[in-house]
């Protein structure tokens, strides 16, 4: 990767792209455009005025849409439309810059979408907005599984009739500040700074720290702004506030957020709270359900409610009214016109420099000065240059440091989001083919190879700064010819008070690292805070609980089965005997006694001994099974007591935690937004298995600092940092060299004048030449000055 320098200078400074549509402007252009002498000696100021022209063609009023991840600026936008067309959601992330172009009825491009692609060599895509809407997801949202977003589209253009807007406005979507790519932050930058108007969208909250960044870009770019706290129908669930109160509130937060050292005064007419997703609910009737587990369609008269309850009328009316209507033409205008007069007055002050050391009276005193000047001019020369070197060398350590902190960052992410989507399997056959295709694997390299697009245009970014800086800085290290008043040569070296260096994540990644820590503690708290064991404890008591109940009723069943305790029976008994027939006993002795049946009473308790038997048997088994049912639930609830402790204990710490991450960043606990993942223990244990093995696999893969894949990432990076940062020491090295030679030119100027080797007709003609020049470009910046303040007026 080698990153393309362009040599800085302060007209570079003064080049914002714009675009103007007054033929006033288009004269003086024309008018600039006709002095011969710009192409000879000037080009630069020429390239830079044609540049400005350039955009003249585009007669667009341009309003930005701005604010961080989440705020709802697609949404807002659908509002503003009131149709649903732009994606919107936490999984429709938009991933380049959309334009809403309002156009005529009878424009050719009605209800057309086009897909502007970065490789200029690649036609645009065209799309239907009725039929292809649903491709849109392709080219405009991060989820993209055709093409990457934010490397290869340029931009999506949609060109809609919008009831109450006249045509050549447009609407501009942007991808946000914070968003998932380094990218999106340049681009929304970049179109800040294009754009007459701006509408900045925050949440509920206020401003966060991270907003208060981009909040001074924006005022520093752009002086017409509308802010507007979105969701302000979650007000009365959320705050204690009244709307009046928050709005005085959000008030006072962005007065205090840009007030310093910006100092601006917001008034307040361009403050308002709404609710975009009310307000395009209330317009768009296709859409029926707020939400997909709505059971009814809303009606007619609820549509009307949430447009009520929205606020979007006051906000669409000065939208409308005060901004596009009154001050169209004027910040059009004026736009152009402090561009071009910041062109013009650096060529004047160029022009006014050369005539000053060729009229300037150079005495015995001034020559001992420039004489001084030319001695040391090359020693000085070394000097700053080693100073530039040194900066850059310092910029490129700190360059080092922050990248390997980003891609540790970004691998492990890596890491997190395929450890989610391994988690995420529940099937084991499914799995298994996932596997065998190299899904896993797949991801993998898809993940890192976006991880390198996404840092390799970082450091592009940071590298053109960080070129930016060693630019300016060598401009201030050249000393500069100035001629006072009272005509005495002055040699004066500028001196920058802002020197401060440009901190690219530093303190974002201070707070970050701070609650990623808490947040590793929060995760390792959770994954041990599991309410399975309390559950199956408490199912256990409750099923010991009912055995205990039936063996009771078990036991009074038997109980009534046995019956009454009988009763002892007396029971009559025949038995036999012999007695004397009689008489003097000679027949007892001839034929013996004879035998006689005799009946007697006996005692019966056979029965009431069964009955007893069995119910002993009864009360013992029975006992036996209460005693041990008693203490298997005396053991579950113990149990259970001590689970419930735990957590109890795991609860406490983890709110405790809780409080720590609040109090680190209040503003980011709404932004990260902690999910908990309860995975289930239900999981056949192959699969459980298996998932673990490939998840410690993916690990090792990408392990940091030692795999080799983490190391061939850093050590690419850094060959483009040496590549690059070499680059940019031989350019601004280069650019230093000229500085020192255009100062020691003039100073050899000066010293041949007064050693009358510069005749004096030579320097009346140049002299001459240049006044006639300087009051041609002061005609044009007086007619460009006027046009500026009868446009502010």
């Amino acid at each position: 990767m080698e990153v393309h320098l362009v040599a800085t200078t302060k007209i570079k400074k003064a080049i914002e792209i714009v675009s103007d549509n007054t033929k006033i402007t288009v004269n003086l252009f024309n008018d600039f455009f006709k002095i011969k002498e710009l192409e000879e000696h000037y080009t630069h100021y020429l390239d830079t005025a044609k540049e400005l022209k350039s955009q003249l063609d585009n007669q667009e009023f341009r309003i930005t849409v701005v604010g961080e991840f989440s705020s709802g600026k697609s949404t807002f936008i659908n509002a503003l439309i009131g149709q649903d067309i732009l994606l919107h959601g936490l999984s429709e992330t938009t991933a380049t810059v959309t334009y809403v172009h309002c156009v005529k009825k009878d424009n050719s491009k009605i209800n057309q979408i086009e897909v502007h692609f970065t490789e200029p060599s690649k036609q645009p895509v065209i799309l239907d907005l009725d039929k292809d809407k649903d491709l849109l997801k392709q080219y405009t949202t991060t989820f993209s599984n055709t093409v990457d977003v934010v490397s290869e589209i340029e931009g999506v253009h949609f060109y809609l009739n919008i009831e109450g807007i006249e045509d050549n406005v447009v609407f501009i979507d942007t991808p946000g500040l914070n968003g998932v790519a380094e990218g999106h932050r340049e681009v929304t930058i970049n179109e800040i700074q294009k754009a007459h108007a701006s509408i900045c969208l925050f949440q509920l909250r206020g401003v966060t720290e991270s907003e208060k960044e981009f909040l001074e870009l924006v005022c520093k770019y752009q002086n017409n702004t509308i802010f507007v706290m979105n969701r302000i129908d979650e007000l009365n669930e959320r705050e204690d506030r009244s709307y009046d109160e928050q709005i005085q509130f959000f008030h006072q937060k962005l007065q205090e957020s840009i007030g310093d050292p910006i100092n601006i005064n917001i008034p307040k007419s361009s403050i308002f709270g709404l609710s975009s997703l009310l307000a395009l609910v209330a317009n768009d009737h296709s859409i029926k359900k707020i939400y997909e587990t709505d059971k009814a369609n809303i009606t007619g008269e609820q549509r009307q409610t949430m447009w009520q309850t929205s606020r979007f009328s006051s906000f669409q009316n000065y939208l409308w009214h005060d901004v596009i209507e009154k001050q169209k033409e004027q910040l059009l205008k004026r736009s152009i016109c402090e561009r071009f007069d910041i062109v013009l007055s650096a060529l004047l002050q160029e022009i006014t420099a050369e005539i000053a050391i060729l009229t300037v009276d150079v005495i015995d005193e001034d020559l001992l000065k420039i004489d001084s000047q030319l001695e040391k001019i090359d020693l000085q020369k070394g000097k700053n240059s080693e100073k530039i070197q040194n900066f850059i060398a310092n910029r490129q350590r700190e360059l080092i440091k922050d990248f390997k902190y980003e891609i540790t960052l970004g691998f492990q992410n890596i890491i997190i989001e395929l450890t989610k989507r391994v988690d995420s399997e529940t099937d084991f056959d499914n799995f298994y083919q996932n596997l065998n295709n190299n899904d896993y694997g797949n991801a993998l390299a898809h993940q890192l190879a976006d991880l390198k697009i996404v840092y390799k245009k970082s450091l592009t970014t940071a590298l053109k700064a960080t070129y930016q800086e060693a630019t300016e800085r060598t401009e201030s290290f050249v000393p500069r010819i100035s001629i006072s008043n009272k005509r005495i040569i002055k040699i004066e070296h500028h001196i920058n008070t802002d020197f401060s260096p440009v901190n690219l994540t530093a303190s974002k990644n201070k707070i970050h690292s701070k609650i990623h820590t808490i947040q590793q503690q929060q995760i390792e708290l959770k994954a041990n805070h599991s309410l399975t064991e309390s559950k199956v404890l408490k199912s256990e008591i409750n099923h010991a609980q009912m055995v205990l109940k039936k063996n009771k009723i078990n036991q009074d069943s038997e109980v009534k089965r046995l019956g009454i305790e009988p009763a002892v029976q007396n029971k009559r008994i025949e038995y036999q005997t012999t007695e004397s027939r009689g008489g003097t006993g000679f027949l007892d002795f001839m034929i013996g006694e004879k035998e006689v049946t005799r009946t007697r009473v006996v005692k019966d308790s056979s029965n009431r001994d069964a009955w007893n038997k069995n119910k002993l048997a009864l009360s013992k088994q029975f006992t036996e099974q209460k005693i041990e049912s008693e203490r298997r639930i005396n053991q579950l609830k113990g149990r259970y007591v001590d689970e419930q402790n735990k957590q109890s204990i795991n609860d406490t710490k983890i709110e405790n935690l809780s409080r720590k991450i609040k109090g680190l960043e209040n503003d980011l606990e709404f932004e990260q937004k902690v999910f908990d993942e309860i995975y289930s223990k239900n999981k056949r244990e192959a699969l459980k298995n298996a998932k673990m093995k490939l998840v410690n696999k993916i690990a090792k893969q990408i392990a940091i600092p030692e795999s080799d894949i983490y190391l061939n990432y850093q050590a690419e990076l850094n060959k483009d940092l040496e590549k690059n940062c070499l680059l940019i020491s031989k350019e601004v090295t280069k650019y230093l060299e000229y500085l020192h030679k255009q100062f020691k030119q003039n100073l050899l100027t000066l010293s041949n004048k007064r050693k009358n080797k510069l005749g004096f007709a030579e320097t009346e003609q140049k002299t001459k030449k240049l006044t006639i020049l300087a009051n041609k470009i002061q005609k044009i910046q007086v007619k460009n000055i006027n046009g500026a303040n009868s446009n502010a007026r």
